[in-house]
Order: structure tokens, then C-alpha cells, then sequence
């Protein structure tokens, strides 16, 4: 929406018009009106910019923000797609170890991103803890194959979503 306003050429169009108008103003007010009125259409024109100039500066550096989250946001789906790519595509309910690497693989990599994922993160964390936990004490057992299996089924879906098109 501020992009349309501040980029647009009717914007500075209206910019400039102003500005000569202000000038124009301020010159025939030096011939009709006194010092006080001159004085004070001056501080005028001064205030509004500044205001002006701020306003701009202040939408370039949101806008600026804006672009390098959106940079951040699709190297990390690079580097999830390729953390995918050096990861099996299914988890083996017979080898707990390979569910609880992917599991502990993604949430290293959901560590390094949560900035960007601060909820992902989270629940990821809470969640993949506590089947790595009750997997833990039941060692060597169907639940914990059964535990390490959902943790990394989750976290080849949660790293597949954060992927998007670039996963396979």
C-alpha cells in the first residue's frame, strides 16, 4: 500500500507541486504581509519537510526490513530443502536411531532459523522432547520405535513445509 503512495510518480508529482507552491506562496508573502506571518509560513514549510523527510526515510527503512526478511526467509528454504536433500524420505518404523537423527537434525536447524519460526520452533522443540524422552524410557521396545518414528515423520513434514516447492 505505501509502495503505490510513496513510489508512485502522481506521489512526487504532488511532491514537487507543493514545494513550488510553498516557494511561490512565501514570495508573495514577502510583499503583502508582515515579518510575523512570513516568519511563521517559513517554520511551516520547514516542519512539513522534515516531516515529509521523515516520513519517507522511515518507509524506505521499513521497506528495506520488509525485503531483508523476505531474503532471510527463502535462504532458509534453501537450506531446508537442502537438509531434505541429504535426509531419507521416510523413517523406518525398525531403526529408531534414523527417526531420532531427523528429528534432531531439523530442530538444529529450526534452532538456527527460530527468529524467523519462533512458534515453529517452539512447539517443534516441546514435541520432538517429549517423544525423544518417552522413547528414552522405553529403550529397546515397540514404543520407542513407535515414538522415534512420529518425531521424524514430523520433522521431515514441518522441514518439507518450510521448503515449499523446492522439496521433493
Amino acid at each position: 500500500m505505501l509502495d503505490a503512495i510513496f513510489g508512485s510518480v502522481l506521489f512526487n508529482a504532488l511532491v514537487f507541486a507543493g514545494g513550488i507552491a510553498s516557494m511561490i506562496s512565501l514570495l508573495i508573502g514577502v510583499r503583502k504581509y508582515r515579518r510575523s506571518v512570513i516568519t511563521a509560513h517559513v517554520l511551516l514549510v520547514v516542519a512539513l519537510s522534515f516531516f515529509s523527510a521523515y516520513s519517507y526515510f522511515s518507509y524506505q527503512s521499513l521497506k528495506d526490513a520488509t525485503r531483508t526478511e523476505i531474503a532471510r526467509k527463502a535462504l532458509a528454504r534453501q537450506e531446508a530443502a537442502s537438509l531434505l536433500s541429504g535426509l531419507p524420505s521416510d523413517v523406518s518404523h525398525w531403526q529408531p536411531g534414523e527417526g531420532r537423527g531427523i528429528a534432531l537434525s531439523g530442530l538444529a536447524f529450526l534452532e538456527q532459523h527460530r527468529d524467523i519460526y519462533p512458534t515453529t520452533f517452539e512447539l517443534t522443540r516441546s514435541t520432538v522432547r517429549a517423544d525423544i524422552e518417552a522413547a528414552q524410557n522405553a529403550p529397546e521396545s515397540s514404543e520407542e520405535r513407535h515414538r522415534m518414528e512420529v518425531a521424524g515423520v514430523a520433522m521431515l513434514r514441518i522441514l518439507r513445509g518450510i521448503a515449499g516447492n523446492s522439496a521433493r
